[in-house]
């Protein structure tokens, strides 16, 4: 079959936006030639383009009709506004997605469209309330998870709760304040958002298993139920408490929404769930329920099967529908395109405020950090001259010192002087003295010799003879 889904904008993770990314992807797969149609291509339309699936938007009408789908299948009215005015003979069918955004709404203008969807029994009440309603027959379409390439994991049992996955583009300030203060209370703890504004990321399987519980609504729920992750219903509508088999059927009549109570627990009615009421879910059994009921796999036959009772049908868009539409499409698209030039136009002068915003910003910090230099050389040639001065004041105290040594060093050396002169009359002296008693020595020596010692070649005389040759040698070769 060929195929086209309608989203109004494709510019971000929102939750029509990955509802329509999943199911054009799926179709995709299963071998049908899909297309989708957007007012506001952006990130998801580009992502959905590397995927293969033709893109189209307003002024692509000759391009739109030479596809020429045999489903036509809507979401946001605007979009059945615009297609309806152009010469296509598809089976359309309107799909409604939530009861609060305008854009669920039902359309005005409904000629040609064989079927209403809606995504639980809060959103088929809304419809029914309606013209349309009361007009097209409507079916329940439930929301998936995106079982592409899982298989179920085996039975298990929840753990202790240590990281939370908060995943919400609508973040409850109260929610994270008690989170913040569960994380203080319990050293181990922590908690991570994705979403908007500042970490919109892709929810994959592989993330979501590195948490042990799951704080989110929506198509997200189902996908942490099944991966058997603790997950509480809790956004900025209000909470539902903790996906569990008894309550799953209830829990989806309000697409899993936090609408079906609209509770708001304490602080403590928090930690309870968290801590301690999470690990009493029979996530083994809430899995296999989730796995039965709610893949994406299922859904894509489940529509298959519903298109192709559709083609069977006689409404259908063509040139009796054609007229209804004219109007409303014009209207609206130049409304539309009005809009988009005059949000282009605020976004360019908003992006060069925040220009000048961040050029001033710039410059702030530009002179403030000159401002803190300028203070850190004034403090540091501070520094510099009370080092100057003390420097000075060694120096001198330096010279003085300097000046006094070498006065003592003068006197020194001159008592140096005095005393080598002194040692030198000593030595002198000395020298007198030993000469004299060596001398008389000799005399003494030669006084025994003539009185005792005995003619040459006696044996008293070579005594003598030896000693005196000794003494000599001492005496330095003196003679005797």
């Amino acid at each position: 079959m060929k195929l086209m889904l309608t989203n109004h904008h494709l510019e971000d993770r929102g939750g029509s936006e990955l509802y329509c990314l999943e199911l054009a992807s799926s179709l995709q797969r299963v071998g049908h030639e899909v297309a989708v149609f957007t007012l506001r291509p952006g990130r998801i339309s580009d992502e959905l383009a590397r995927r293969g699936v033709t893109i189209f938007t307003a002024g692509d009408d000759e391009r739109i009709e030479a596809f020429e789908p045999d489903i036509l299948h809507v979401h946001h009215a605007p979009c059945l506004y615009y297609l309806g005015a152009l010469r296509l003979r598809a089976k359309a069918v309107f799909s409604s997605l939530g009861i609060i955004p305008a854009l669920e709404a039902a359309p005005i203008v409904w000629a040609g469209v064989a079927q209403g969807l809606a995504v639980s029994e809060e959103v088929l009440d809304a419809l029914r309330s309606s013209r349309f309603g009361a007009e097209v027959p409507l079916a329940v379409f439930r929301n998936w998870f995106d079982d592409t390439g899982l298989v179920p994991d085996a039975p298990g049992q929840p753990e202790e709760a240590r990281r939370i996955a908060v995943v919400s583009n609508h973040l409850d300030q109260t929610l994270a304040r008690d989170l913040d203060a569960l994380r203080a209370a319990h050293p181990g703890l922590e908690w991570t958002h994705f979403g908007y504004p500042n970490n919109s990321v892709e929810m994959s399987p592989e993330l979501l298993r590195g948490f042990d519980r799951v704080i989110t609504i929506g198509r997200t729920a189902l996908l942490a139920a099944a991966l058997q992750k603790p997950c509480l219903l809790y956004d900025v509508h209000g909470c539902d408490g903790l996906m569990t088999p008894e309550r799953l059927d209830a829990q989806a009549s309000r697409n899993f929404s936090g609408r079906l109570t609209r509770s708001r627990p304490s602080r403590q009615e928090l930690e309870h769930l968290l801590l301690d009421e999470a690990r009493r879910v029979d996530v083994a059994a809430l899995a296999k329920r989730i796995w039965r009921e709610y893949p994406l796999s299922r859904r894509v036959e489940e529509l298959l099967a519903f298109y192709t009772r559709l083609l069977e049908g006689k409404t259908a868009l063509g040139e009796q529908t054609r007229s209804a539409y004219g109007r409303e499409g014009t209207v609206y698209t130049e409304s539309l395109l009005g809009r988009l030039h005059a949000e282009a136009r605020e976004s360019a002068f908003r992006n060069e405020f925040h220009g000048l915003q961040r050029e001033t910003e710039a410059l702030r910090r530009e002179t403030e950090t000159l401002r803190r230099e300028n203070e850190a050389l004034r403090h540091e040639s501070e520094a510099r001259a009370g080092e100057m001065a003390t420097l000075r004041e060694g120096l001198e105290t330096e010279r003085t010192l300097s000046a006094r040594l070498r006065t003592e060093v003068g006197q020194l050396a001159d008592a140096l002087a005095m005393k080598e002169a002194e040692s030198t009359h000593l030595g002198s002296e000395l020298a007198a003295i030993r000469s004299s008693l060596a001398w008389e020595l000799v005399g003494r020596v030669r006084g025994i010799k003539d009185q005792f010692i005995a003619l040459p070649g006696s044996r008293r005389r070579l005594l003598y003879d030896r000693l005196l040759h000794r003494f000599k040698r001492r005496l330095g070769g003196g003679y005797v």
